[in-house]
């Protein structure tokens, strides 16, 4: 009885080895919904830091974007899908303000897509890279909205 009850925990524990995401096409197809929505806030960022002429918290945002494009598209290469070069748009302003607040919601969107992936998907090949992702995006809305605060933006909702 025993050995069957080591027998069965040994194979609980490599269950999540064989049970891959690989070829898994709507975890590849949600992972480039966000592989999209991150570049266009990379290419949002890099924008309004050349326009509006500000380091900070862009610069820090851009460097980390840079890292968390290239980790989602190795995950999306690792697991046989093609990373889509999908284009957004991005929102030319040319009000501080306007930026931060456009900036912003778009790490809501992003934050909003890294919980549905986490929640729909649990492999652990590619949870660790989302954890870090969401972490990531977390902290760029923190950085936007405190400096939305120091310069005085009210937000409204």
């Amino acid at each position: 009885m025993r050995s069957k009850i080591i027998y069965l925990m040994f194979l609980l524990c490599l269950l999540p080895r064989y049970a891959s995401a690989e070829n898994n096409p709507e975890l590849i197809a949600e992972l480039n919904r966000v592989f999209t929505l991150e570049i266009q806030s990379l290419q949002q960022c890099e924008h309004d830091s050349e326009v509006f002429n500000v380091a900070m918290p862009f610069h820090r945002i851009i460097l980390e974007k840079q890292e968390t494009v290239k980790s989602l598209a190795d995950v999306i290469d690792a697991l046989n899908g093609d990373a889509e070069k999908n284009r957004l748009p991005i929102v030319k302003t040319t009000q501080l303000d306007k930026a931060l607040v456009i900036d912003a919601e778009a790490q809501i969107e992003i934050i909003d897509r890294y919980d549905k992936l986490l929640a729909a998907f649990g492999y652990p090949e590619v949870r660790r890279i989302v954890v870090i992702a969401r972490s990531r995006a977390l902290r760029h809305f923190m950085l936007l909205t405190n400096m939305a605060q120091k310069i005085g933006i009210k937000w409204t909702d």
